[in-house]
């Protein structure tokens, strides 16, 4: 199932234009906050990727900003919700009600770099790497 992805920047991708005056009549936009694809916009797999690597795109909701506030605002003020997720191993956004719960099994990153961390001489002792004893 392809992920579902969602604007993080006004996309301006057409035009209609009168046929007898050559005119624009109006212009085809995507607004911040909602869901895009890249047949939505016709582009190519290249400028699909490249409006994923931007940022432009993203494959997690916009955040729920009020005003003039920004997604960056919006995660700094709730940073008490960051050092939540870090601490039940939840990702973010599924904190902050921007996606669903992980499935069943799926490691976030910081349980998978934990895993990655311990080698298995530490692994047996019950100590992460890096550790001493006396």
């Amino acid at each position: 199932m392809a992920d579902t992805y969602y604007a993080f920047t006004p996309i301006r991708y057409g035009a209609e234009v009168d046929e007898a005056s050559g005119a624009i009549t109006s212009i085809k936009e995507k607004a911040v906050g909602e869901t895009v694809s890249q047949s939505d916009l016709g582009l190519s797999d290249d400028q699909w990727e490249q409006l994923v690597e931007s940022g432009a795109v993203r494959n997690y909701e916009y955040p729920p900003v009020e005003g003039d506030q920004t997604p960056a605002m919006y995660y700094k003020e709730n940073a008490a919700k960051a050092v939540e997720a870090a601490e039940a191993g939840m990702p973010l956004t599924q904190v902050l009600g921007l996606a669903e719960p992980l499935e069943e099994g799926v490691r976030t990153s910081g349980q998978l770099e934990e895993s990655q961390q311990a080698t298995p001489a530490t692994a047996k002792a019950g100590t992460k790497s890096g550790s001493t004893s006396s």
